[in-house]
């Protein structure tokens, strides 16, 4: 910078392709390994102001103990810084990764790179893949972490994608800041039992584009790999259902049931049941109370008026 040389830090050359720093300084692999399907873990931003890189060798105070662990280094800065250590300063598991899925129209012939945009433009953020919790959210290695996948490709169900903010850039503060001047935020659910690919970032880094066949929205409802996106303030609210209202206060008490006590039987309307029915009563008499009586007259004198025009017209 402005015609001086500074160091930054020396690196490791041994290891297989999966461990060694010296790919990332190759003009080309060509010779260097029997096969090209290794990943390229070094990215620089657009100002050639930070660099990202990965190296096996113990480059701060935390105890990689020999395994991989990605380093920042902004120019002015005293040294580089490491993104992806355990801020508990648990010793790592495994390595850790910038995409681990290898596409083939991503694997093009030497010299031409295709690298993801794991370093964001304004160097402020990065994104990499790793087996170890490194917040508490991610548990899904707790027990076990098998290998899933093909043949040609298996990665640890446990794998998880984590994004790394520097302090004073986007929702990173003091207060939430971990070691090494950053925050760590879990961006896949850490939950699952299928690993969570890098695919790629979009420049600015405000989205983060990755594979897994974990249902992650309602949805989501085979087990097929898709493609999500983790964005900034993102999210769709037809991919998942609005939560239940919560409960509170006399709310939450169930109400009462009214006592019906012993309801009478309900009433029948109609011709009722034929078969409990008698035969009609025969003329002059008819039906009082279901017996068949005869017909009475109205009163005495009624009776004794109706007796003797009775006699009056046998007389005549």
């Amino acid at each position: 910078s402005a015609g001086t040389t500074s160091f930054i830090a020396r690196l490791d050359v041994g290891g297989a392709e999966a461990e060694t720093d010296g790919a990332n300084w190759a003009a080309s692999t060509e010779n260097i390994f029997p096969t090209s399907n290794f990943e390229k873990t070094a990215r620089v931003s657009p100002d050639g102001r930070t660099l990202l890189f990965r190296s096996q060798r113990q480059l701060s105070a935390y105890p990689s103990e020999g395994i991989s662990e990605f380093y920042r280094y902004r120019a002015g800065d005293p040294g580089p810084t490491c993104v992806s250590c355990n801020p508990t300063g648990e010793a790592p598991g495994s390595q850790r990764g910038l995409g681990d899925v290898f596409p083939s129209v991503l694997v093009p012939t030497n010299p031409s790179p295709s690298l993801s945009h794991n370093l964001s433009a304004d160097g402020d953020r990065v994104f990499f893949e790793s087996t170890d919790p490194l917040v508490e959210a991610d548990t899904n290695g707790a027990l076990k972490c098998p290998f899933t996948g093909s043949a040609l490709q298996s990665y640890p169900s446990c794998l998880d994608v984590y994004e790394w903010e520097a302090q004073g850039s986007g929702t990173c503060d003091a207060a939430h800041a971990v070691a090494q001047g950053g925050c760590l935020y879990l961006l896949s659910s850490g939950k699952g039992t299928e690993p969570a690919l890098i695919a790629d970032a979009s420049a600015e880094g405000k989205d983060l584009f990755f594979y897994t066949r974990e249902q992650l929205v309602g949805q989501d409802e085979d087990q097929l790999l898709d493609v999500y996106d983790a964005r900034e303030n993102g999210g769709l609210a037809s991919q998942n259902e609005p939560p239940a209202p919560v409960c509170e206060g006399e709310g939450c008490k169930p109400g009462s049931t009214p006592f019906e006590g012993i309801q009478s039987p309900p009433k029948v309307s109609g011709p009722g049941n034929p078969k409990n029915k008698g035969p009609p009563c025969k003329k002059p008499k008819h039906e009082v109370k279901g017996r068949c009586v005869a017909k009475h007259h109205k009163g005495k004198k009624h009776h004794k008026k109706h007796k003797a025009n009775a006699k009056g017209r046998q007389a005549r």
